[in-house]
C-alpha cells in the first residue's frame, strides 16, 4: 500500500521518477503507514529536477545530485507542487517549502552486488529493511537502456512470460527502480538444457554470481507503459562494460520520517535571470561583524535554472524556505547569533537585477518566533556578494554524547553496551566515524624495475593480482585495476555516474584511491608508462605519467603503496607543477564508493609538491567483530588481550544536529583511570623515559618538582585521547639550564586522579 501507482517520466527525469517518486515515496510511507495512491503522499520529481536542469527537458540530473537536496531542503509532494510536465518551474511559498522540510531522508548508500554476499545483502533490504521491519525497502539502479537483451522467461518454470533481461548497453543513463526478489526464476544462458548456479558458464575459471542462471530481482521502469519485468542476479554482478548495471551498485536511501526543522530562513525576492545568482546561509557570533564567519552553502539556488526569472515563467518574484537547523551545532545555547542572507551574483553582460524584499529567521522550538531583518528592499549587488543580516538568540537543548569510555572488555566473550548522550530531539541515530590518520613524511621516490603493465600501446587499464589481502573500509581485496589517470579502481568498469551535476560528488559515489586528480595520461612519445610490483606485504604502483595541456607538457611522477595492514601511501616523485594549468584544483584520497566514507588528503589543491614526499593513511584499528547499530549498541568479540583503542562515534538528533567524540575500548583492567610508570633508566646520567597510561581522553599534566616543592619543569600539558604514551625528560628545567643531581618527584594530573613517582638524577 506505500507503493505509488507506476506512471512515466517527463523528459529525462528517469533519476528523479526513480528516486522520488518511487524510492522517496515509498520510504516515506512505510515510516509513517500511509497510503501511496494519495497525490498527499506522492513527491513530485519535478520539484527537485527543476532545480538542477537548466530548465531543459531533455537535460537529465543524476539522483545522487537530488539525495543531497533531499536531506538538506526535503522534498515537496504533488499536492503543493502539482507540476507534472513543466521544467521550468520553482515552487513559490514558504509555507510549502516549510512543509517540504519535513520530508527528507538522512542517508542514502550503495549496495555491491556483485558478490552472493552482496545479492544476500540487497535481498535483506528487500525483505524487511534488514533490521526486522514488517515491510522492506526499495534500491535504484543505473543502466544502459539502448541495446539491452530481454526474452520472456521460459515455458514450465516460475513467472513464465515475463519479461527478463539478460544484459543492458555499456551506455549508462537511465534509472529503474528494484521492487522485490524471486529466487525461483530461471533462464538458460548456456543453452545447456539445464538451469545452474554451480556451472562456470563464462569459462572464466570461477563459478560465481556472473554463473547463476537462477534468481532475479524485479523492477518498475518509469519509461512508457511498462509492467514489472525482471533481471537476473548474474546481470547485477556483471561488468558494467560486459552488460551489468552501472558500477555493480544499487542505491537505497534512510528517510528522516518525522523531521521538523528548529530554524528555517524566510526570504521573499525578485530576480530576473537565477542562473546569475547563488543563495546561501551565514553566521558570526560577533553582532558587531559586517558579514559572516561561517558560509553554509545549499546543492541548490547555485547559479541554476536557465536563464528564466526566479519562479521559472515571468515571474520574478519568489518566496521559498531555507532550512538552517544544523547550525545550531556550531554554537552555545543562549549567546547572540547575527545571521546572514548571503547572495553571490555573477553577471557579465549587467542584464540580471532583483531585490531581497524581505528576510528573516523563524524558531520554531518554543511554537514559532519570527525575527525579521531590518533590511527590506535591498538592491542585489551587481557581480558582487549581497549581505542582509538579523540578530537574535536562541535557547536550544545542545546535542552532546555523554559516554567516554566502555567497560573494560573481556577477551573472546561477547561484548556490548549501548551508547548515551543527551540534549537535542530523539530519537538518536548512531554510527561509527571510520576514518585513516593522515601523516606526512620525507621518503625517497620508489623505483621499479619490472616490465610495465601499462605502456604506450597497452590501454588504459590493468587488472594486477595481489600477493596478499588488501582491507578497505572493512573488505579484503586481492585485486586491483590500475588506470592510466592515477586511479586504482576495485571493479574493471569504472566511469564517471551519468548525469552528473556535482563534480564533487563523483568523488564520493565511486569506490577508488587517486593520488593526484584524475587528468594526468600515459604518453607514448614522453616515454611513459606504469609499473607494479608485489613485495612481501605490500604493493607499489608507479605512475611515469604527464600532464599535457595546451600543448603544455608537465612531467609527473606519482607512485601509491597498498599494504596487507591497511594502510595507503601515496607518494610523490618530481612533479612540474609550474606548467600545470590545474595545479590549484586537484585531489588526492580515497572513497568506498557509498556516499557515507571518503578521506581528502591536506596536501590536495597544494600548488606545490615538492621531491620525495609522502602522504601515509593508517585506518582505525577496531576490535573483532565491531559494529554499532543505529540505536547505539557497541558489540564486538576482542581477541587482544593488550587492545587499547579509540573510536570516533558519531550521533545525529531527529532535527539532523550532530555530535562526536572518541570513546576508549580496553581489554586491559587498570582498576584506575590513568597509570604513571616508574620511570628508566632510574638512576640516569643525562636523560629518562617516563611512561603513563589513560583510558579515557582527558587533560594530562606532567611536571617535575624538587624535594622543596619547586617546579622544575612542565614535560607536558596537553589534552589526549585514551592510550599508552612515552616522554623523554634530558635533565633540563626550565629556560632550558641543566640541573643538579638529587632526588626530583614526576607528578601527573589526571582529572581527580594525582600521581606521582621518584627519580633519582646521578651526575
Amino acid at each position: 500500500k506505500y507503493f505509488r501507482p507506476q506512471f512515466s517520466q517527463y523528459g529525462w527525469s528517469c533519476n528523479q521518477a526513480g528516486s522520488i517518486g518511487y524510492l522517496l515515496t515509498y520510504e516515506l510511507n512505510a515510516k509513517r503507514d500511509l497510503v501511496g495512491n494519495s497525490i498527499e503522499n506522492q513527491y513530485a520529481p519535478l520539484f527537485v529536477w527543476n532545480m538542477l536542469n537548466d530548465a531543459r527537458s531533455n537535460r537529465g540530473v543524476s539522483y545522487f545530485d537530488t539525495w543531497e537536496i533531499v536531506k538538506s531542503l526535503g522534498c515537496a509532494t504533488y499536492k503543493d507542487f502539482p507540476t507534472y510536465n513543466n521544467e521550468k518551474r520553482w515552487m513559490h511559498g514558504y509555507d510549502k517549502y516549510y512543509r517540504a522540510m519535513s520530508n527528507r531522508i538522512y542517508e542514502n548508500f550503495s549496495i555491491d552486488v556483485s558478490t552472493e554476499e552482496g545479492i544476500q545483502k540487497l535481498k535483506t533490504w528487500l525483505y524487511d529493511h534488514s533490521d526486522g521491519s514488517a515491510a522492506g525497502g526499495l534500491a535504484n539502479f543505473q543502466i544502459g537502456s539502448g541495446g539491452s537483451s530481454t526474452n520472456p522467461l521460459p515455458f514450465g518454470t516460475e513467472e513464465a512470460g515475463h519479461r527478463v533481461t539478460l544484459s543492458y548497453s555499456r551506455y549508462v543513463g537511465h534509472c529503474m527502480t528494484i521492487v522485490g526478489y524471486n529466487d525461483s526464476i530461471r533462464y538458460d544462458i548456456n543453452r545447456d538444457g539445464k538451469y545452474t548456479n554451480d556451472v562456470d558458464i563464462n569459462n572464466d575459471g570461477v563459478v560465481n554470481v556472473r554463473d547463476w542462471e537462477i534468481g532475479g530481482v524485479q523492477y518498475v521502469n518509469s519509461y512508457g507503459d511498462q509492467p514489472r519485468s525482471y533481471i537476473l542476479y548474474k546481470v547485477l554482478a556483471e561488468h558494467p562494460s560486459s552488460g551489468g548495471i552501472w558500477a555493480n551498485s544499487v542505491h537505497v536511501i534512510k528517510p528522516n520520517a518525522f523531521y521538523e526543522p528548529l530554524l528555517t530562513m524566510k526570504v521573499k525576492m525578485s530576480y530576473n535571470k537565477r542562473n546569475k545568482i547563488k543563495i546561501s546561509a551565514g553566521f558570526s557570533i560577533d553582532t558587531t561583524a559586517t558579514e559572516p564567519e561561517y558560509i553554509h552553502e545549499f546543492p541548490f539556488f547555485r547559479f541554476d535554472g536557465g536563464s528564466y526569472a526566479m519562479q521559472g515563467d515571468n515571474n520574478s518574484t519568489i518566496e521559498f524556505g531555507l532550512d538552517i537547523t544544523d547550525l545550531l551545532s556550531r554554537f552555545e545555547s543562549g549567546s547572540d547569533v547575527k545571521y546572514f542572507l548571503k547572495i553571490d551574483e555573477v553577471d557579465d553582460t549587467g542584464s540580471g537585477h532583483g531585490e531581497v524584499i524581505y528576510f528573516s529567521v523563524i524558531d520554531y522550538q518554543n511554537g514559532e518566533n519570527e525575527k525579521q531583518s531590518d533590511y527590506t528592499n535591498v538592491e542585489i549587488v551587481d557581480n558582487g556578494t549581497t549581505l542582509v543580516p538579523v540578530t537574535l538568540s536562541l535557547d536550544f537543548n545542545k546535542l552532546e554524547i555523554e559516554t567516554e569510555m566502555l567497560p573494560v572488555a573481556k577477551v573472546f566473550e561477547n561484548f556490548e553496551y549501548q551508547l548515551e548522550a543527551e540534549g537535542g530531539t530523539p530519537p538518536y541515530i548512531w554510527a561509527m566515524d571510520v576514518d585513516y590518520e593522515e601523516e606526512h613524511d620525507e621518503e625517497a621516490f620508489p623505483v621499479l624495475n619490472t616490465i610495465p603493465v601499462i605502456s604506450g600501446s597497452t590501454g588504459s587499464m590493468a587488472e594486477v593480482d595481489l600477493d596478499f589481502s588488501f582491507p578497505f573500509y572493512g573488505q579484503e581485496y586481492t585485486k586491483l585495476y590500475i588506470r592510466s589517470n592515477g586511479v586504482i579502481a576495485f571493479y574493471p568498469g569504472f566511469s564517471e555516474y551519468p548525469y552528473m551535476i556535482d563534480s564533487g560528488l563523483l568523488f564520493r559515489t565511486r569506490k577508488y584511491l587517486k593520488v593526484f586528480g584524475d587528468s594526468i595520461i600515459i604518453d607514448p612519445s614522453q616515454g611513459d608508462d606504469i609499473r607494479f610490483s608485489n613485495y612481501g606485504n605490500s604493493a607499489t604502483i608507479i605512475w611515469n605519467a604527464s600532464v599535457i595541456k595546451n600543448g603544455v607538457i608537465a612531467d609527473v611522477n606519482v607512485a601509491m603503496k597498498v599494504f596487507e595492514s591497511g594502510e595507503i601511501w601515496f607518494c610523490y616523485g618530481d612533479i612540474e607543477m609550474d606548467k600545470i594549468s590545474w595545479r590549484k584544483n586537484w585531489i588526492a584520497g580515497f572513497s568506498n564508493g557509498d556516499c557515507s566514507h571518503e578521506k581528502i588528503a591536506r596536501i590536495s589543491n597544494s600548488e606545490v609538491v615538492f621531491n620525495d614526499y609522502i602522504v601515509k593513511f593508517i585506518p582505525t584499528p577496531f576490535p573483532e567483530g565491531f559494529e554499532i547499530t543505529e540505536s547505539g549498541l557497541f558489540t564486538c568479540i576482542p581477541k587482544d588481550p593488550s587492545e587499547l583503542i579509540n573510536i570516533k562515534v558519531l550521533v545525529t538528533d531527529s532535527k539532523n544536529m550532530t555530535s562526536s567524540r572518541m570513546v576508549s575500548f580496553t581489554t586491559v583492567d587498570w582498576g584506575k583511570e590513568a597509570i604513571l610508570e616508574q620511570n628508566y633508566p632510574n638512576p640516569f646520567t643525562n636523560s629518562t623515559k617516563i611512561e603513563f597510561k589513560t583510558q579515557r581522553e582527558g587533560e594530562v599534566l606532567i611536571e617535575v618538582f624538587n624535594l622543596a616543592g619547586q617546579k622544575v619543569k612542565t614535560l607536558m600539558e596537553n589534552n589526549l585521547l585514551a592510550g599508552r604514551y612515552s616522554l623523554q625528560w634530558r635533565a633540563y628545567g626550565i629556560n632550558e639550564l641543566p640541573i643538579k643531581t638529587g632526588v626530583y618527584i614526576c607528578r601527573m594530573k589526571f582529572g581527580e586522579t594525582v600521581l606521582t613517582r621518584k627519580m633519582f638524577l646521578v651526575k
